[in-house]
This record gives C-alpha cells, sequence and structure tokens, in this order.
C-alpha cells in the first residue's frame, strides 16, 4: 500500500519541554492505523501538529505526497485531512439533520452568483445533500434523531453524529482522537463499528486510542509513542511482547491480563 501520510524527522518544543522529538512514521492509504502511548507521550501534540493547529520547529509532514506542515488547519482540512477531539464537537441548536448538512462540501455552492444565476442546480444539489445525509444517518443509527436538537444527544450519540459528519463531509483522511474517551461501555461497539464504517467510506483513519481491546480490534498496524518520540510499531499481539513498550506503556499486569494469567 502507498503511504498517504508521511511524517519524517518531525519535533515541537514547548520552552524547554520537547512534547515530540524527531519522530517519523507513516499511514498507508485505506488502512486503520492506531497510535497509542502513555500519557504525556506526545499523542495529542502531534495531531494538533499534523493537522496545523500548532506548528512544527522541525520536520517533513506530507499528505497527498504534497506538504503541509506550516499550513493552516482550513487548508489542511481543505485537502482532505480531518480530525476530531477527545470531546464530540457539534452544533448543540442545530438538528442532528442540520448538522449533517452544514458538513456537506459546498462545490461552490455558498457562492452567490450560483444561486442567482443556477437556481435550479443548487436545488438539485441540495437534494442530493438531503438524500445522502438520510442514508448516512441509517448507517450510524441516527436518522431516527434526525429532527432532534443535537444537544439533546447522549456522549456516544454525539460521538456518532461527529463520524456521520465526516462521512458527509468526504475526507482522504481522519485522525480520531481518543473516540472511546467518556463513552458508557454499552455504546463502546458501536462506536467501533462506526470506525469500521468511516473506513468502509474509503477514509483512511489515524486512531489514537486508550483503549487496548478497542485498538487491537480495529488496527493491524500499531504505533507506540513515549517521550515524544517512536518506540515501536507492528501489531498489537507482537507489542505485547516488544519489553520497550511493556515497560514504557503496557506493564506486565496488562501483558499478563492479555495472555490469561
Amino acid at each position: 500500500m502507498a503511504a498517504l501520510l508521511e511524517i519524517t524527522g518531525l519535533s515541537k518544543n514547548f520552552g524547554g519541554v520537547r512534547a515530540i522529538s524527531d519522530l517519523s512514521f507513516s499511514v498507508d492509504e485505506a488502512s486503520i492505523t492506531g497510535l497509542i502511548g502513555p500519557n504525556g507521550a506526545g499523542k495529542s501534540t502531534l495531531i494538533e501538529t499534523v493537522t496545523g493547529f500548532l506548528k512544527p520547529d522541525r520536520g517533513v509532514i506530507r499528505f497527498r505526497s504534497r506538504e503541509i506542515q506550516g499550513m493552516n488547519p482550513h487548508r489542511i482540512s481543505a485537502f482532505g485531512l480531518m480530525r476530531t477531539f477527545q470531546l464530540a464537537h457539534e452544533f448543540p441548536a442545530l438538528t442532528v439533520m442540520e448538522n449533517m448538512l452544514v458538513a456537506a462540501i459546498t462545490d461552490g455552492r455558498d457562492s452567490l452568483w450560483k444561486a442567482v444565476l443556477k437556481p435550479g442546480v443548487l436545488k438539485r444539489a441540495q437534494d442530493l445533500d438531503l438524500v445522502h445525509a438520510r442514508e448516512v444517518l441509517d448507517t450510524f443509527g441516527l436518522l431516527e434523531l434526525r429532527n432532534d436538537l443535537a444537544r439533546t444527544l447522549s456522549g456516544g450519540q454525539k460521538r456518532l453524529l461527529e463520524f456521520a459528519r465526516l462521512v458527509m463531509a468526504r475526507p482522504k483522511m481522519v485522525m480520531l482522537d481518543e473516540p472511546m474517551a467518556g463513552i458508557n461501555p454499552t455504546m463502546r461497539a458501536r462506536i467501533q463499528d462506526s470506525v469500521r464504517s468511516l473506513a468502509g467510506h474509503g477514509i483512511t483513519v489515524l486512531l489514537v486510542e486508550h483503549n487496548l481491546d478497542t485498538v487491537e480490534a480495529l488496527c493491524s498496524t500499531v504505533v507506540v509513542m513515549a517521550a515524544g518520540q517512536q518506540i515501536a510499531s507492528g501489531t498489537m499481539e507482537n507489542l505485547r511482547t516488544n519489553r520497550a513498550v511493556v515497560d514504557a506503556y503496557l506493564g506486565p499486569g496488562i501483558v499478563a491480563r492479555a495472555a490469561g494469567g
């Protein structure tokens, strides 16, 4: 598989603190790749830097073979690389359906002249958006809630809406920042299925997550960070026997439980 995202020699410092230090790894197109590590490893800083919310001190970030380091978040998002946050973001005063339609690709439909000169084209595009939004909401089990205000949804439902909006926006890749955070355990299986659904819609996924069962269930390749650096990569099965990973993150207790001990 070809690499969709390539990170080479990336570093980000905050004063005397090295949040990311000479980090290099890649994410293959059409994959669900995991990114794990202890708190303070630099995972969230990495997401912020790759998606333009922070500027790197050094290094190269290539997305779709184009250097994007230093671009602002809007340009990076328009180029097809999007992210989620640890807390789901929605427009609380809008309905679920309105949240979906806000996320639709405009394709120039926000142009006043197009609306005036080609109202039929605009109307057909809006009708197609509505059909697509209903289909996506149905996929994520939210269609019956389409007329509910987003603020009335549970935490898990807000996360599902966030994923549905990503599909509506048609990115090439998304970076999911701890999607299981604050989620009721009964909702976790639905969230996992929703991540698979993103991949099923052709979206490459980088999954940052502390729930290792979720990572193992979803990710064929997992990158491990500690102290701002990559210390290992591979399958979760192999990483459980990697001494550096056990010492830095997993710990003997987790490894023993995974082995049935």
